[in-house]
């Protein structure tokens, strides 16, 4: 278990951590682990060994996130010289990079590659997303290693084996990492757990994407899986829909036919009784100019306080990203301790209430900053964040103290 994870903003609660090795005969050897965030800590919650990519589509059900590494002799593992950072095209000269993809580690020893030839790697991640996995994160070798680097056991330096790699930590740190010929033993201090070697890779992927990555991941992947995950996706969901949007269809052919005739009758019923409401629509027509000479006086009142509200509104507007969508402005928002019909009703002043949707963590955080550089925001109170499963948004709440023109 570990419990230091209060400061993160968790998007999923449960998260299948997945390494596939594969031998030099075609063998696979694949480690999950399925990971659950709770009350700040991640907690270990079911470990599998499978022997072939079709046993994936056991990790398929209630489609929880799954993070993806593969290694195995088809992944090529090249390091620069200590003290230098290198480029790929250096390591590998002389062929199209174009037919690669690459990801790198950095550690104080040097920058290390792992390269994988497209034409051998796009069917691996087809096959697995046909299987229908939830593939939110996809690694080669054991990079994702840095997110699990400052839970390793204390703090002092030792060696480390994970999956067929040794990997040297000191202080929180990758000092260095070598391959070696076979998968490797033993145990390691994880928080409070004892993970075997085979089982640190699969945790590390599922921390990653708890942690979001964002601070502890050196470098992403040069290249996105995500084209190829999508289409894998439409697959199987028109192969598992299709049966039932004809079930669908026929539905509401059957529902529009039974509202029709439903319909039909009530606008007879209608036109009978229309005559009888011709008195209640004069009298109406009648409150709502009342209700307009009413509404006319209160904002010649209130004029210049308009104008600020104007502004206020302008302003938060203009600051808004792409990706995220405001649903609700309230600007001196009603008191929560108004109750009943009360004559005189308080206003929380000096506040504007906001509310709305966003895609992830990371753009609400970007439009909050935004937010509190402009002249008239004095504090940001009372936020609030949920992730939505069902729609696949963010969904957050917050206030804005306004500094009093």
């Amino acid at each position: 278990m570990i419990d230091r994870l209060v400061e993160y903003i968790i998007t999923f609660k449960k998260i299948w951590g997945v390494h596939i090795e594969e031998s030099g005969e075609g063998d696979f050897r694949i480690d999950a682990l399925l990971l659950e965030y709770r009350k700040g800590a991640v907690f270990v919650l079911e470990k599998r060994n499978l022997e072939t990519l079709s046993d994936l589509a056991e990790l398929s059900s209630k489609r929880i996130p799954v993070s993806i590494s593969y290694s195995g002799y088809r992944v090529l593992y090249k390091r620069t010289e200590e003290g230098r950072d290198g480029k790929l095209e250096d390591l590998l000269p002389g062929v199209n990079h174009e037919e690669f993809y690459a990801q790198s580690l950095t550690t104080v020893a040097g920058r290390f590659f792992f390269v994988v030839r497209k034409s051998h790697f796009d069917p691996i991640v087809k096959r697995m997303s046909d299987l229908g996995l939830n593939i939110v994160s996809i690694a080669l070798g054991p990079a994702n290693m840095l997110c699990l680097s400052p839970f390793i056991g204390n703090m002092e330096e030792q060696e480390v084996s994970a999956g067929s790699f040794s990997i040297h930590f000191n202080e929180g740190k990758i000092i260095d990492l070598r391959r070696e010929t076979k998968i490797q033993s033993g145990k390691t201090k994880v928080g409070d757990d004892y993970l075997d070697a085979t089982e640190l890779i699969p945790y590390a992927n599922s921390l990653c994407v708890f942690t979001r990555g964002e601070e502890l991941v050196d470098e992403s992947l040069h290249n996105d899986w995500s084209q190829l995950l999508l289409e894998g996706k439409h697959r199987t969901f028109f192969k598992r829909a299709f049966p039932a949007l004809l079930g669908v269809v026929f539905s509401v052919l059957m529902a529009s036919f039974i509202v029709l005739q439903i319909q039909t009758q009530k606008n007879n019923e209608l036109s009978v009784t229309l005559g009888n409401y011709r008195e209640q629509l004069g009298q109406l027509e009648k409150l709502k100019r009342s209700f307009d000479d009413k509404q006319l006086i209160q904002s010649n009142i209130r004029l210049n306080n308009a104008l600020f509200l104007s502004y206020y509104a302008d302003r938060i507007a203009e600051s808004i990203g792409k990706k995220i969508r405001l649903t609700s402005l309230t600007i001196n928002p009603e008191e929560e301790s108004n109750s009943g019909r009360r004559q005189n009703l308080q206003f929380e002043q000096g506040k504007i209430r906001l509310s709305g949707i966003c895609d992830s963590p990371s753009d609400l955080n970007e439009w909050l900053t935004n937010l509190r550089k402009l002249k008239f925001v004095d504090n940001v109170e009372d936020q609030s964040y949920q992730f939505d499963d069902r729609e696949g948004k963010g969904v957050f709440d917050l206030s804005l103290k306004i500094v009093t023109p």
